[in-house]
C-alpha cells in the first residue's frame, strides 16, 4: 500500500500529521481505564504519552475515595515499571482504552526516574551524558514541569543544548 492510499478523514496521511513530528508526539494522548479493587467503576481519562502514571495518582485517590492509598500500576497482573506511559503502551500493545489496575506498592520518585532516563538517552545519542549533567537545577525543574503540565518547552534546546530538535 503506498502513502497516497492511506488516509485519515479522507485526507492523505502526510497532510493529516502536524508539521512537526516533535509537536505531534508531545501532544499525543492515550485513553486509560484504571480500576481499583474497591470499585467496580473504572476511572476513564486521557493521558499524555510522555507523562508518567504516578502523576495521575492524586486524581485517582480522589476518585476511588479517601481511604485508598494507591501507588502502583499493573496490566493483567504484571507490575508496570516507572517509564513514560507511551513507552509502556508500545511495549504491551494493549487494546484501547488501556485497562490498568491501581495497586498499593511503594511510590516511585518520578522526577529522579525521568532525569535518569534523560541521562541514558543523552548517552545513547551522544556517547556521553554531559548535556544532561550540565543542566542547571532550574533548567531541570523547567523541563520536568513541562512534562507534568504537558507543555512543549519554547526551546528544548535552550534547556538541553545537545537536543538539536
Amino acid at each position: 500500500m503506498d502513502e497516497a492510499s492511506v488516509s485519515v478523514s479522507n485526507r492523505p496521511l502526510a497532510q493529516s500529521l502536524p508539521a512537526s513530528m516533535q509537536t505531534y508526539i508531545w501532544h499525543a494522548t492515550l485513553p486509560l481505564a484504571i480500576t481499583h479493587a474497591s470499585s467496580v467503576v473504572p476511572y476513564l481519562l486521557h493521558v499524555p504519552r510522555l507523562s508518567y502514571l504516578p502523576l495521575v495518582l492524586p486524581r485517582l485517590n480522589l476518585f476511588f475515595g479517601p481511604g485508598i492509598v494507591g501507588s502502583s500500576f499493573s496490566h493483567h497482573g504484571r507490575a508496570l515499571p516507572n517509564l513514560p506511559i507511551g513507552l509502556l503502551f508500545d511495549i504491551f500493545a494493549p487494546p484501547l482504552p488501556w485497562a490498568l489496575e491501581l495497586g498499593n506498592s511503594p511510590v516511585y520518585e518520578t522526577h529522579d526516574t525521568f532525569i535518569n532516563s534523560l541521562k541514558e538517552a543523552d548517552f545513547v545519542r551522544n556517547g556521553t551524558a554531559r548535556g544532561v549533567l550540565a543542566m542547571s537545577k532550574e533548567d531541570s525543574k523547567q523541563l520536568w514541569h513541562a512534562i507534568i503540565d504537558s507543555k512543549l518547552p519554547l526551546s528544548i534546546s535552550a534547556v538541553l543544548p545537545s537536543a538539536d530538535c
